[in-house]
């Protein structure tokens, strides 16, 4: 599974596209993929300076979806939380 925010780094969406997955074998490998290209250490874009990480597409018409008011819609104004022992 591909977290949708990594989606811009690598031009992906979820229309069934496909990626290889290359492993790193020895220690020395691991490490130095994980600093190179731990997606935390690439949030900029080397060849523009734009962010690479940052909702777009099927998150941000969730996230509208999910904040919209509707009226009348069920449990409307109310809250919810769990309860406190």
């Amino acid at each position: 599974q591909l977290h949708p925010l990594v989606c811009e780094a690598f031009n992906a969406d979820f229309d069934g596209d496909q990626m290889a997955v290359h492993l790193p074998l020895s220690a020395e490998a691991q490490a130095e993929a994980r600093i190179l290209m731990l997606s935390s250490n690439n949030i900029l874009s080397p060849a523009s300076g734009r962010p690479l990480a940052m909702p777009r597409l099927d998150m941000v018409t969730g996230l509208f979806f999910l904040t919209t008011e509707i009226d009348g819609d069920t449990g409307e104004g109310t809250a919810a939380a769990k309860d406190q022992p």
